[in-house]
């Protein structure tokens, strides 16, 4: 999720733990606590072009770094404000709960999430709710606005349930975009081996269908409308990429590694976008306006014989690797 909403989801959390006294304290370090499994974002390294993807939402959004984490908080609290010590107990239950909510809520979206790690480095994704929902973010903001004012616990505590109720609609939403992507599926007279629908930008009433037939990608869009039957509509297909398909010219060892990393993290839905440069782009993440695009790819440069240069950028598709879906 973005910032903004875990931001109100950890102050509202805290408000709703504490008591008349502790309120504006526990809110302001929920606030924090919430915000820090994001921290992860500052470790950059410039030798690895997909670093970002790997090291983000990894260890630090883990269900077994939770307790860590939270500690890590609240000791560094508790170091720097001394005025937060008489009530420890309030503040320590605080950081892990705003801590563990970042971690379950990011699961929540089609982002992925380690939430296994170590034991696991599968990414997490249900698919639930978008990356932004403003909604979800209203009733939060709502519910700490109120409780904030009155240095009460029971407006934020209102505020988290309405936005774990809409949560729960969220789960239906995205239940009925499934159930119409499977019977389109059937309607085509596929098997598909993988099936996904996930939620538009800020959008619960429009998903993106993707499943895998035939080693081929296609990706549909599904209407979830309020009052109506949810449908979904004919979009297109694309190869799956798999390295083994990779030239033999194009066999860079940077390159594979770097194939690699992005077909674990967009868990496979990864076709071939452009031939020159070669490129290879997350089918996930797409702008389905004309022209069509993607988020991100990962492009093969050379400027010599020996000489290959990884680039990840927003990638425009080229119309011969597209075929329309009937």
């Amino acid at each position: 999720m973005d910032s903004i909403t875990h931001i109100f989801l950890g102050a509202s959390i805290g408000q709703a733990v504490a008591n008349k006294k502790t309120n504006h304290k526990a809110a302001i370090l929920g606030a924090l606590a919430s915000s820090a499994p994001d921290f992860d974002v500052f470790v950059q390294s410039s030798q690895h072009p997909l670093w970002t993807f790997t090291i983000h939402r990894s260890i630090t959004h883990s269900l077994l770094f939770i307790p860590f984490g939270a500690l890590l908080v609240f000791m560094l609290a508790m170091l720097l404000f001394k005025s937060l010590r008489e009530d420890w107990r309030i503040y320590l239950w605080v950081c892990l709960l705003a801590y563990g909510s970042h971690c379950l809520l990011d699961s929540c979206t089609s982002y992925g999430t380690e939430l296994f790690w170590p034991f696991a480095n599968t990414r997490v994704s249900w698919d639930i709710i978008p990356i932004v929902e403003p909604v979800f973010t209203i009733f939060l903001i709502v519910g700490f606005s109120f409780s904030w004012r009155k240095a009460m616990a029971k407006p934020a505590i209102i505020g988290l349930v309405a936005a774990l109720v809409y949560l729960g609609f969220c789960a239906e939403q995205h239940q009925r975009a499934l159930t119409a992507e499977t019977q389109l599926i059937q309607s085509r007279e596929q098997i598909a081996t993988e099936i996904r629908v996930m939620p538009a930008f800020a959008n619960i009433y429009q998903w993106n269908g993707l499943y895998v037939s035939h080693a081929r990608i296609y990706s549909d869009v599904i209407k979830t409308p309020l009052f109506g039957k949810a449908y979904a509509v004919n979009g297109f297909s694309m190869p799956q990429f798999s390295v083994e398909q990779l030239p033999h010219a194009l066999q860079n060892p940077e390159f594979l590694n770097a194939a690699q990393v992005l077909l674990w993290f967009s868990q496979s839905y990864v076709s071939v976008a452009q031939d020159h440069p070669f490129t290879i782009v997350d089918m996930r993440y797409l702008n389905k306006s004309s022209p069509l695009t993607a988020m991100w790819g990962l492009s093969l440069l050379t400027q010599q014989s020996e000489n290959f240069i990884l680039r990840v950028s927003r990638v425009l598709i080229d119309p011969d690797e597209i075929e329309a879906n009937h």
